[in-house]
């Protein structure tokens, strides 16, 4: 379950204004801030903020991944940039022959 359905979860009746991510004003440097306000004309003027540890494990991992995934299209890409490039070569060689 995502942190803010916990905090929505824990406040019935709210939903989620705001998401701020850490090391932003809202938050400390690990810490998410979810805002939730309520639905009601007497509490949607109202804010509840709720802080979340980030979960650095997770963050490591998807960091990784993503990590991984760009060196990939990186080094897939300068592979197609050389191959076309000998390609080409190889075609204004036979047409100058």
């Amino acid at each position: 379950m995502a942190s803010h359905q916990w905090c929505t979860a824990d406040a019935p009746g709210m939903s989620t204004s705001i998401v701020a991510f850490p090391r932003t004003v809202f938050t400390s440097k690990h810490h998410y801030a979810v805002f939730v306000k309520g639905q009601t004309p007497l509490t949607e003027r109202l804010v509840k903020p709720a802080l979340i540890e980030q979960n650095w494990r997770v963050g490591r991992i998807l960091w990784t991944v993503f990590d991984l995934i760009t060196i990939v299209v990186l080094i897939s890409g300068l592979y197609l940039w050389v191959a076309v490039e000998k390609h080409n070569q190889l075609k204004s060689r036979d047409l100058r022959s």
